[in-house]
């Protein structure tokens, strides 16, 4: 990559924090309020990087136009606004390495006229180094974790919705199991009942026989 001016690296940091600002404003999925913080800090840092280069270049005398027409100055080769609309954890990490390695090489590319201004500019690539490596790595593994935590809760919902599911079932089966005793209970107890009024019949037929009126009546018919 041929040397960057001051100015033009001030416009490609502005393009970079205006690409964060997107996926910050778009930020999805599972992990959006992770992706939504990250976002806010990192196009923040570019921002205040591209007012950097922008004083740096004024105080060597360059040029510093509106950046609203930063287009007119930056070719796409260069630098490529980022038109997506939707960052999940996986397509956010995946952005920011893409453009946070082009940036680092416009970086590693800008003009700097002392050992100060390079130290700074030392100090932003190791930011974006660490934001697009380290950082990065990171992020996916939570991901990981937060992935297979959710198995893990998903797991147990199904383990105890099948628990409430066997309970529910044992449940109905006992119910009917004692509706069943208490029909056949209900049955032995009606024909106790026949049983029993028999045998009052019965023995209220006895008794009569053995009346005195009985025996006075049976008595005289005999004479």
């Amino acid at each position: 990559m041929e040397s960057i001016d001051l100015n033009e690296m001030s416009y490609i940091a502005m393009l970079f924090s205006n690409d964060l600002h997107l996926m910050h404003l778009h930020a999805e999925g599972e992990m959006f309020d992770e992706i939504h913080k990250i976002c806010q800090e990192l196009y923040e840092e570019a921002y205040e990087e591209a007012d950097w280069f922008a004083e740096r270049a004024i105080a060597d005398s360059e040029d510093i136009d509106n950046f609203s027409n930063i287009k007119s100055f930056i070719d796409d080769s260069i630098w490529t606004p980022s038109e997506k609309k939707g960052y999940d954890i996986d397509t956010f990490t995946t952005e920011l390495a893409e453009k946070g390695k082009k940036y680092i090489e416009c970086l590693s590319s800008s003009e700097s006229q002392s050992s100060g201004e390079k130290s700074i500019i030392d100090g932003y690539i190791a930011f974006w180094e660490k934001q697009i490596t380290y950082k990065n790595e990171s992020r996916l593994a939570l991901t990981k974790i937060n992935s297979d935590n959710q198995e893990d809760e998903n797991q147990e919902e199904n383990a105890e919705g099948d628990e409430l599911y066997n309970y529910a079932n044992q449940s109905e089966l006992d119910s009917n199991s004692n509706n069943e005793v208490e029909q056949e209970e209900s049955g032995e107890s009606g024909e106790s009942g026949e049983e029993s009024e028999e045998a009052d019949e019965n023995r209220e037929a006895d008794e009569s026989l053995t009346s005195p009126y009985h025996l006075i009546q049976h008595g005289n018919r005999e004479e």
